[in-house]
């Protein structure tokens, strides 16, 4: 794909003149093309993905050999996963109706817990705080 000495779409830098492609090639006189801009950027984002998959893989691998090992009830770590969610949630709650849904989840997800068996308890709480979002006004 080729631009020299045409007008590129979207080429107008505010000033009304239209910046076209030199035969230079590229980005108007830098002797760079597009495509060996776009490289490093390509490159650190190739990167960081893989760095990120490849944490989780390993990270699933070993939960998986080593999850059915630990007793949640025994280590007494079976309050993390609802402070994760906490820690999570805690920043997007700024207004008003945030809190009211908040407030509704933390309730319905208590009375969850003492009603329905545990494979209903979050589904039973997310609906009534889908229900309350969408009914209080902001």
């Amino acid at each position: 794909m080729s631009f020299r000495g045409r007008r590129v779409p979207g080429s107008d830098c505010g000033d009304g003149q239209h910046r076209d492609y030199q035969e230079g090639g590229g980005t108007g006189g830098t002797g760079r093309t597009q495509h060996e801009s776009l490289h490093p950027v390509v490159a650190y984002k190739t990167a960081a993905d893989l760095m990120l998959y490849s944490g989780w893989v390993v990270g699933t691998a070993v939960g998986a050999v080593l999850g059915s090992a630990i007793d949640p009830e025994r280590a007494g770590i079976a309050v993390l996963f609802p402070l994760m969610f906490l820690g999570l949630a805690a920043p997007l709650v700024r207004v008003r109706r945030d809190w009211v849904v908040a407030t509704v989840a933390v309730a319905a997800a208590l009375a969850a817990t003492l009603i329905l068996p545990s494979a209903w308890q979050v589904t039973a709480a997310a609906t009534a705080a889908a229900v309350v979002g969408v009914s209080v006004r902001e």
